[in-house]
């Protein structure tokens, strides 16, 4: 009797998993390596290792290898149908691979150097081929390798790989073939590995869309259908459905419990398991960001990662409101990566990484422009007497206010004034002293309408351009108050341009004119505009500095 009830028990499970168990996997590799009028792909491996590696986790293997347009069109015909019938699916590609706005190619290995309008008719659209994997919701996997350059091949299209919309349900891998491997290796045909653990252990180069569930793996743990012996048969049949529905992480397999057991012992995980499968991606994503608990300077550094790349975050703030959201959107898209607008561990890495790069690009040209300037700075000094004259020091001034040899001048320019005192009459000696000492641009033009030819009408019209330059900075000035909304900020940002060499004065967080100038000598370096004030751009730029 008791082995008529194992058999019995084994007959139903069977029964209950038979759709699951119809099907085979299916593994379908196409590796391009040898490339007639593009670059070989060096990084495009032998698949023999792989090949074995899915044959071992019971893959049955299409394996193509440098495909051409004649190998094309043995692809495609009855790929639905094999699809479709199939229990789970990879797709494996390695080679050249072009994108638009709207689809993604891999190009065969004779394809002829052209415009983009013509890549549809020499490349295997990838776009499609997703939309196929759609069919096998929850059990589908599209890995795409290609070179790591960006440098563009074919008129009119992006080199490397931009999905435009993935269907629901379909996980997507991109990066260095090399890499996808260790990914398949290290996680994807591991029994039991959850979407999201293959994720985090994968190489930070490889970008992953889609379907990336925090419980469901690619190929769940093989359940063997081993009856206890105790307890009654509704328990244990119970049981081993629930094992079965839990192994196949599928939205069917759990729908199946569910239906038989509606008040049964694992309704709880198993609508846990379910909702997690239905979640959109942009609900994963944030569960993911939410996982890594970053604090805030974790965050100000991102957000000044982004500014320093062009994405304006509206504040360095380590608050992510909808600035920061937008910029993180507009750099996954940027990256070929599927927009949410919140990161993963592997992102962020990725964002750094290409910070640093950009951080380094922006110094080195900023080092040159400073050169360059400095050049033109110590020939114009030469070329006006070196000081010799008045003339010649207010000429300077007038073209580097704060050059190389701007405070030499004003030094040599106070005799001139001294003198003038001297020798000038005596109202407007006390005039001149009053608008100095009420520094007001109202008081230098009242000084030039009553004396616009006198001894220090040339000061005084200096004077007035200079506010008059400040005035029309107003806005940067109240931009400066909203970025630097805390002492140590203006320490900082002192301590910066110092350490770069740009003399600010006493580093104490109080902003006099030695302050202001190394401000703006930084601006003019940096290609920023020059204000003396610090803006979210300057500070951002100037903390970027190493």
């Amino acid at each position: 009797m008791q082995q008529f009830r194992k058999l019995f028990l084994s007959v139903i499970l069977v029964f209950a998993g038979s759709v699951a168990q119809a099907g085979e996997n299916l593994a379908l590799i196409i590796v391009n390596k040898d490339y007639r009028n593009y670059a070989n792909v060096g990084d495009a491996f032998d698949v023999t290792s792989l090949t074995r590696q899915l044959r071992t986790a019971d893959f049955k293997i299409q394996t193509v290898r440098n495909m051409n347009l004649k190998g094309l069109g043995t692809i495609t015909p009855g790929l639905r149908s094999k699809i479709e019938s199939a229990d789970r699916v990879l797709v494996f590609f390695a080679g050249q691979v072009v994108s638009s706005d709207r689809e993604s190619w891999l190009l065969t290995t004779d394809a002829p150097i052209g415009d983009g309008l013509l890549a549809g008719s020499f490349g295997l659209p990838i776009q499609s081929v997703m939309d196929l994997l759609g069919r096998k919701a929850g059990s589908a996997v599209l890995m795409v390798g290609y070179p790591g350059s960006s440098k563009p091949m074919v008129a009119g299209l992006k080199t490397g790989f931009f999905p435009v919309a993935i269907p629901q349900g379909v996980t997507v891998f991109s990066g260095r073939p090399r890499d996808l491997v260790r990914v398949l290796s290290g996680g994807l045909l591991v029994e039991g590995t959850s979407m999201a653990a293959v994720l985090e252990d994968a190489p930070r180069n490889v970008t992953a869309y889609g379907y990336i569930p925090p419980v469901a793996a690619f190929l769940p743990v093989t359940v063997a259908p081993v009856l206890s012996g105790n307890g009654s048969e509704a328990d244990e049949l119970e049981q081993l459905i629930w094992n079965n529905a839990r192994a196949s992480g599928t939205e069917a397999g759990l729908n199946t419990y569910l239906r038989r057991y509606p008040s049964g012992r694992y309704v709880v995980q198993a609508n846990e398991m379910l909702a997690a499968l239905l979640k959109s991606p942009v609900d994963l994503a944030r569960e993911v960001e939410e996982a890594l608990a970053l604090n805030r300077e974790t965050r100000r550094e991102i957000q000044r990662d982004l500014s320093l790349l062009g994405y304006d975050t509206r504040g360095v703030d380590g608050i992510f409101g909808r600035g920061t959201r937008a910029a993180v959107v507009a750099w996954q898209g940027a990256n070929g990566i599927f927009e949410t607008g919140y990161l993963s561990g592997n992102q962020i890495a990725a964002l750094k990484s290409e910070a640093a790069v950009r951080a380094e690009e922006l110094e080195e040209e900023a080092r040159i422009r400073r050169a360059e300037h400095d050049r033109r700075d110590a020939t114009y000094w030469r070329s006006t007497g070196r000081g010799a004259d008045e003339t010649g020091l207010r000429a300077y001034l007038k073209r580097f206010p704060d050059g190389l040899y701007s405070e030499i001048a004003i030094e040599r320019l106070e005799v001139f004034d001294a003198e003038r005192r001297r020798t000038a009459a005596l109202a407007e000696s006390n005039a001149w002293d009053q608008a100095r000492e009420v520094n007001s641009l109202a008081g230098y033009q009242d000084f030039l309408g009553a004396y616009p030819d006198g001894a220090f009408s040339d000061n005084a019209r200096e004077k007035v351009a200079k506010l008059t330059a400040n005035k029309s900075n107003s806005a940067a000035k109240r931009e400066e108050q909203r970025v630097l909304n805390n002492p140590i900020t203006r320490l900082l940002v002192e301590q910066q341009l110092a350490a770069i060499g740009l003399k600010p004065g006493k580093v104490d967080g109080k902003y006099d004119d030695a302050t202001r100038k190394a401000i703006r000598r930084f601006q003019r370096s940096a290609d920023l505009p020059v204000s003396g004030y610090v803006t979210q751009a300057t500070i951002v730029r100037l903390l970027a500095v190493r």
